[in-house]
């Protein structure tokens, strides 16, 4: 059997995974597996998601991720078992990376380690993303990037030695801040995925958007359904102040760089990348915000491909 490099970067919205030159699944990083202590796995991906309010009453449905670690040890090795099995069968002559956050524990990168090693694949290699958007950043001679996805936000800075910094700027993290505003000002409890429909669809970065926004949730008293109608405009406070730090962190490291490498800033902008990013008004609140150009770019694949590419050209991205 020939042998095989795969890499995977996830998140507790999405998982992409490229096999040597070629990206092989973009899915949604969902299973919905047997209420057992053994990962077997009913169904993953689009088709989870479908059946999530369909379940028997041997099944569960989880998300496995959060913040770049595994959360469900065996709702990962379930989901993992059901993508490789399909791809792979039993071919176990492969090579793993998995893109990791610079935020991880010894311990939650040992918990990815063990939960391949667990399915009978014994080469685990861990990429952290600060590196690949080091890389990225020589390429393009450009001085910041900040990735931010579905979980996290990492900064780096190309300098020498790396800088790098993580925050808690994410749809996930304002999805909790809207169950709270929510549960505060209206008495209103909203489910975890009502909260993150509400951030991922209404909310955005215009101060003045009109769009209407419906929250139904469970009255905090009553325990009876009850609805909130409100306009996106009315969100765009906390909305506003989840995102500020990034701009905060932006500021920030400007203020405290050498006259030229600020000026370089200035000049060539900040490079945003991942999913988060993907909010209205995001370019002009940046814009807003810092005076900055900023160069985005939307494309879910770039850092696992330009993974590929170092690997093949023997690049030492690795821990």
């Amino acid at each position: 059997m020939l042998k095989k490099k795969i890499i995977i970067n996830f998140d507790s919205e999405n998982m992409l995974i490229a096999e040597n030159d070629v990206i092989v699944k973009f899915i949604p990083s969902a299973v919905i597996r047997k209420k057992s202590e053994t990962p077997i796995p009913t169904a993953y991906g689009d088709e989870a998601l479908k059946k999530r309010y369909s379940l028997s009453d041997n099944e569960v449905y989880c998300t496995p991720f959060s913040n770049g670690k595994i959360i469900d040890i065996i709702g990962a090795k379930a989901l993992f078992k059901a993508i490789f099995r399909d791809l792979y069968g039993s071919n176990h002559f492969i090579s793993i990376f998995v893109i990791i956050n610079g935020n991880l524990t010894d311990n939650d990168k040992n918990i990815i380690e063990r939960v391949f090693i667990s399915l009978g694949y014994n080469k685990i290699f861990l990429i952290p993303r600060y590196k690949l958007l080091s890389k990225l950043l020589e390429y393009n001679s450009l001085p910041i990037a900040v990735y931010c996805d579905a979980d996290i936000t990492e900064l780096v800075i190309n300098k020498f030695p790396i800088e790098y910094f993580t925050i808690d700027v994410s749809k996930s993290a304002l999805a909790e801040n809207l169950r709270s505003k929510f549960l505060a000002d209206n008495k209103i409890k909203l489910s975890i995925e009502t909260s993150l429909f509400l951030a991922k669809e209404y909310c955005s970065l215009f101060p003045s958007d009109l769009t209407k926004v419906i929250a139904d949730g469970k009255d905090t008293i009553t325990a009876q359904k009850k609805s909130v109608y409100l306009n996106a405009k009315d969100l765009y406070p906390l909305v506003s102040s989840v995102y500020s730090k990034i701009t905060d962190l932006i500021a920030a490291v400007i203020m405290d760089s050498d006259a030229t490498f600020a000026s370089n800033i200035v000049e060539l902008g900040v490079l945003f990348l991942g999913s988060g990013i993907r909010i209205e008004g995001f370019e002009e609140f940046i814009y807003d915000k810092l005076h900055l150009k900023s160069i985005i770019d939307t494309d879910d694949t770039l850092l696992i491909t330009l993974a590929l590419h170092l690997l093949s050209e023997n690049y030492d991205i690795c821990e």
